[in-house]
């Protein structure tokens, strides 16, 4: 199950293998513009302008110029969506239509939940990390969907993204978003999880695909680092209660030195490494549950995403090419 939030929101040198950064990401914020939102006839507090001040920081301290961005509006149904990068251009294109954004813009119907969590599906680029944050103040109170459809359609988002780079954010704005039934249903689920409020930093790994050799045993080291979705708050002096659990009994992954969100890491073998090297094959692949304690920093959230390792046990080719002489004639 994924934990993790600042809302709004190696060939035998371990080399990084092929980049997951921010600039493979796609962010999916539904927002949701029921008159709620500003505290429809005093019933709800009124919310609106502290939670869009928000999503615009956290859209204008994005870290990357090639971030796809999509915000969806919704009431009882999808009232607009906006398709952007996350350069200059496309930052200011989506600050402006939240700026000039109300509530009041819309008659004071229904939350239609379902139809926003189907439309964020409808929007995911299967070729990169996507992370979609449901943003409400509120429970799903229409009925054609119903809240038990919303509830099925939950179920559905879990076989679909089951083991895909897809994660799903229910964000709570309000205590009156929170529905006993719903958070056991994405409790269960893969790669859902709920939030609760909006004062959080989330971090994904920025790359989560290492290479390391046994036959060089002094070189089983590698650099994993988390890098917030949204620029996230100075950690830099703090230590995040991380661990990282080999799917393997054979080895352990050892942290050498932490700081921050930055964990110099070490593949450590239970085991006489040469007993292993012969009990082993030529290439092994290595997955690494990486776990994050909240109790101590609540505020701080980490993407559910698997560390994987390839473990090589084989001497690896050097072509040496000599340089051809170059005569004058």
């Amino acid at each position: 199950m994924l934990r993790v939030l600042l809302f709004i929101f190696l060939s035998g040198t371990a080399l990084a293998a092929p980049r997951t950064s921010l600039e493979s990401l796609k962010i999916i914020y539904l927002l949701d513009v029921t008159q709620s939102m500003v505290g429809y006839k005093g019933k709800t507090p009124d919310i609106f302008d502290d939670v869009r001040s928000k999503l615009i920081n956290s859209i204008s301290h994005l870290g990357s110029d090639n971030i796809e961005i999509s915000l969806v509006i919704f009431t009882h149904k999808i009232q607009a969506t906006i398709d952007a990068k996350s350069n200059r251009k496309g930052k200011e294109k989506l600050i402006d239509f939240l700026e000039k954004l109300s509530p009041y813009d819309y008659p004071p119907k229904t939350t239609n939940l379902d139809a926003a969590l189907r439309k964020g599906q409808e929007l995911i680029n299967p070729a990169k990390t996507n992370v979609i944050f449901l943003l409400t103040d509120g429970k799903h109170t229409n009925t054609n969907p119903s809240k038990n459809d919303f509830y099925n359609e939950i179920d559905n988002w879990s076989g679909s993204a089951r083991g895909k780079n897809q994660f799903a954010y229910l964000v709570e704005l309000t205590n009156k978003a929170a529905d006993d039934k719903l958070r056991s249903k994405i409790s269960a689920a893969s790669n859902f999880d709920v939030i609760s409020g909006i004062e959080f930093t989330l971090f994904k790994p920025k790359r989560s695909y290492f290479i390391v050799n046994l036959l060089e045993p002094n070189k089983l080291s590698f650099k994993y680092e988390l890098e917030a979705i949204n620029g996230g708050a100075d950690i830099s002096n703090i230590k995040l209660p991380v661990e990282f659990e080999s799917k393997d009994p054979r080895f352990n992954i050892e942290i050498v030195s932490q700081k921050g969100t930055v964990f110099d890491l070490k593949l450590v073998p239970k085991n006489n490494i040469d007993e292993l090297k012969k009990s082993l094959d030529e290439e092994l692949d290595l997955s690494v549950k990486v776990n994050y304690n909240e109790s101590s920093y609540p505020n701080i959230k980490l993407l559910d995403k698997p560390l994987k390792i390839l473990i090589k046990n084989k001497k690896e080719r050097i072509l040496y090419i000599n340089p051809i002489p170059i005569t004058s004639n």
